[in-house]
Formats: structure tokens, C-alpha cells, sequence
């Protein structure tokens, strides 16, 4: 496979890591890499960067020490070093409520891990995937990977998506027992998807299940991937925390849903309507394991996978774009989230068998469940910065909407009178919301 053509720039990503949504809203300068390896690089474009300054709070001591963060999703990999020092603390309490099984399993049994499915993988690392900085393990040498929290604890709670209703009632009362925040980066079923047996839970249970959930601890959801003017549930009710998704240079990624209940966004990957494949959140279990199937027998087959690649900055920039697909390019996102990946090629970065997304190139990350992740990892710090934030989620709540930056310098809405349905209170800001949390003295 060929180079994607934004291995041939210079993003301007941190020093350390290439986690540039961790960094503060910040000019940047993109530069086009020389062919000769003395050669000097070829400024392209100035740009404005956003990012949800976590950097700030970690030169503060914090690093959301111990704070337990569910991660609701079809499994992990545990043993990822970038996350497996973090989940071997909690690892006791990590549970499968997969609708085959009924209820819980312990983590003992393996039934955790999810070799095909890479997503909670991905989100776990976003919100506490270790800092290489800081590791002595040799695989993390050269790792550009770090969490929004990396001292936090991802704790894995595996659903299945084909809603059996009794086994998600059970895995969010589970959640609402053991974790201090809540991720939940996929939709569930709405009261009229499920048919109303007698002596069987619904949909209307499982609601007032997250409903009851939200009331005592932080639940972060997706906002969904669908860029309509609505957001999926359960982001649709008012008592969750709903995160869309901007992109690098601060327009709403063109998947992201938005409107009425819509709490605040986090940065993300961003594609043309037409690459929307490439988002990472799965609406159902069908369509997963029949994509898995497909990308199975392509790897096997040392084929690329069966998704379309999104433009890169030559074609954004040099004019490549086919003329049908160039409405909104200059508003385009360029990167996406780096973030863990299954350990081998059975993730999405599988050529060569990679065990991380990458911010440029083929194998980001990205989605609504990317923003949600951070968000989360967000909570983690303020959590950390002080116990009595702890099961205050209304004020959780609360603090992120106040502290988020509406800056029209960094955030770019349609209209003015649009910002709100696009982006909430504003991008999320880790400093100010933590500065803020520390302050709380509620009772």
C-alpha cells in the first residue's frame, strides 16, 4: 500500500505524542516534506488548531488517579500496553453481560475480550491509555498514544448490540454500582423497537434504567454519526451528558449529529459524506460482524479493506477533489484521533499489523465515540481534583457547559444563530473545567 498522501506533510503534532486534540487551541503551521532528505520543508497553510488543553491539568499533578471509567461497549483488549497497566487495577470488577450469556461473567473467563472489535480498544485509550513518557515497559518506547487521563482506570462492562433488554438493564445497574464516570459510545433501543412482552423488560425499563444511572453518576454519550439534526439515544435524554464532534479546525465533523439536547462537543476525525464508512461507531451487530467478515477475508487475503479512502491535505489543498464532492472542502477536518488498536492486524490499523490508529493517514480514529471518550477522560480529571464532585453529575454537568470555549476564533458554526444546535455550550475545555471542579464545594 502506497503512502497516504499526509505522510508527506508535517502536521506540527506535539513533541511527544501525536494526541494534538490533548494540546490548547493553537495556531499551526503545515509543511510539506522534502523527497530530498536534506532538503527543507515547504510551508502549505496556516491554521487554527482546537484542542481540549488536558496538557494543562497534567502539569498540575492530576492525571485522574484511580477514577473508575465504564466502558460500555462490545469488549477490548485488556492485555494492550497502553491500557492493560490501568485496567489490571480494576480488572477484577470488568464483567460481560453479552446477551447469549444473561448476566454477568467474570473477566476470568475471557468473555472481556473481543478480538474483532476494536472500538472500545480505541475509546479505553482515549480515556486512559498510559503515558509512554512516564512507562519502563520497552513496547511503549516509541508509542505517540496517551490518554486524556492516564493514570484513570477504564473498567470494561461488555454489551452486545442486539439489545436484549434484561442483559442491559443489568449491565447499567452494574455500571451505576461500580464506575465513577460512565461511557457510552453507542445508541440503544428506543420504547416503540421492541415489542412489549408480559413478564419481560422493555425498552421503557431499559430507560428508566439509564435514566435512574444518569441521576447518580456522569453518563457520556455519543451524540451519533448520522449528520442529522437529531441526536440518537439514549444522547437524546436530558439527564446525560451528549457529545457531538468537531474537527481539527473547528467546524462540526460532517457526521456529527446535533440539535435540541446536544451538551458539548470534543474533537474528531472528519470525511466527506460520502467516506462516512470510515466512522467508527457501529449501529448494529449485523452489520458488524458482517463487516468483520469482509475485512477477515481481505487481510487474509493481503487485500486493503473494504472502505474507501478519505481525502487527504494534497487533495484539499491542491484541488484533487472531483468537482461533485468539493462543496464545504475548505471546511474539512485533516487528522484523526490516535488512539490504541486490537494488538495485531485484527484492529483497524492491520497493514502492517499495527496496534495503534494513527492520526494521518488510513487507520484514525474518530466518530462521536472519539469526542465522547475525551469528554469523559474529562471527568476523570475533575473527579481526581476533587472528591466531592464525585456522584454529582448535574453539576458535572453544569461545570463542563460553563467552562466550554465558544470562542468564535476556534469554533466555526454555520451562523451565528446556529452555534448552539451545533456545538452545545462549546468545545469541551479540560483546564477550566478542572480549575472549576477544584473549586466545588458542594454537599
Amino acid at each position: 500500500m502506497s503512502l497516504h498522501y499526509s505522510e508527506r506533510y508535517d502536521f506540527g503534532l506535539p513533541n511527544t505524542d501525536d494526541c494534538w486534540h490533548l494540546d490548547p487551541c493553537k495556531d499551526v503551521v503545515i509543511s510539506r516534506k522534502s523527497d530530498r532528505r536534506d532538503g527543507d520543508a515547504v510551508p502549505v497553510a496556516n491554521v487554527r488548531r482546537v484542542g481540549i488543553d488536558a496538557r494543562t491539568v497534567w502539569s498540575q499533578g492530576n492525571r485522574g488517579t484511580g477514577i473508575k471509567v465504564v466502558i460500555f461497549d462490545m469488549g477490548l483488549d485488556p492485555g494492550h500496553p497502553s491500557l492493560s497497566p490501568n485496567i489490571a487495577k480494576v480488572m477484577d470488577l470488568a464483567a460481560d453481560f453479552d446477551h447469549r450469556l444473561g448476566g454477568r461473567t467474570p473477566a476470568r473467563n475471557a468473555q472481556i475480550l473481543n478480538r474483532y472489535n476494536a472500538h472500545g480498544t480505541a475509546c479505553a485509550g482515549i480515556v486512559a491509555a498510559v503515558d509512554p513518557s512516564t512507562s519502563s515497559d520497552p513496547r511503549l518506547k516509541n508509542v505517540r498514544v496517551v490518554g486524556v487521563a492516564p493514570e484513570a482506570c477504564p473498567l470494561p462492562v461488555r454489551i452486545s448490540s442486539n439489545f436484549d433488554i434484561a442483559s442491559l438493564i443489568a449491565a447499567l445497574d452494574y455500571s451505576r454500582e461500580h464506575g465513577d464516570v460512565i461511557l457510552m459510545p453507542r445508541y440503544l433501543p428506543l420504547d416503540d423497537e421492541t415489542p412489549v412482552l408480559k413478564g419481560k423488560p422493555n425498552s421503557r425499563d431499559l430507560r428508566n434504567a439509564v435514566e435512574r444511572l444518569a441521576r447518580e453518576k456522569p453518563v457520556v454519550c455519543a451524540s451519533g454519526n448520522n449528520g442529522r439534526a437529531e441526536l440518537v439515544y439514549p444522547a437524546s435524554l436530558d439527564d446525560v451528558i451528549a457529545v457531538g464532534a468537531c474537527n481539527d479546525r473547528g467546524y462540526r465533523s460532517t457526521y456529527s449529529q446535533y440539535g435540541k439536547g446536544l451538551t458539548l462537543v470534543a474533537p474528531s476525525n472528519d470525511v466527506p459524506e460520502k467516506h462516512s464508512g470510515l466512522v467508527r461507531l457501529d449501529l448494529d451487530e449485523v452489520n458488524l460482524l458482517k463487516r468483520e467478515r469482509e475485512e477477515l477475508q481481505a487481510r487474509l487475503a493481503r487485500r486493503p479493506p473494504p472502505a474507501e479512502v478519505p481525502y487527504g491535505i494534497e487533495d484539499l489543498y491542491l484541488g484533487k477533489i472531483p468537482a461533485g464532492d468539493r462543496m464545504g472542502s475548505e471546511e474539512i477536518g485533516l487528522l484523526s484521533i490516535a488512539a490504541p488498536d486490537n494488538l495485531g492486524e485484527f484492529g483497524y490499523n492491520y497493514e502492517p499489523a499495527g496496534d495503534y490508529c494513527d492520526a494521518k493517514g488510513f487507520f484514525g480514529f474518530g466518530g462521536t465515540s472519539a469526542a465522547a471518550a475525551q469528554v469523559a477522560g474529562v471527568i476523570a480529571l475533575m473527579l481526581s481534583a476533587n472528591d466531592r464532585v464525585k456522584g454529582k453529575p448535574r453539576a458535572i454537568k453544569e461545570m463542563l457547559m460553563l467552562t466550554a470555549d465558544k470562542s468564535p476564533h476556534n469554533l466555526h458554526a454555520r451562523s451565528p444563530e446556529h452555534f448552539e444546535r451545533e456545538f452545545g455550550a462549546g468545545l469541551v475545555n479540560a483546564a477550566r473545567a478542572v480549575a472549576l471542579a477544584k473549586d466545588y464545594r458542594g454537599s
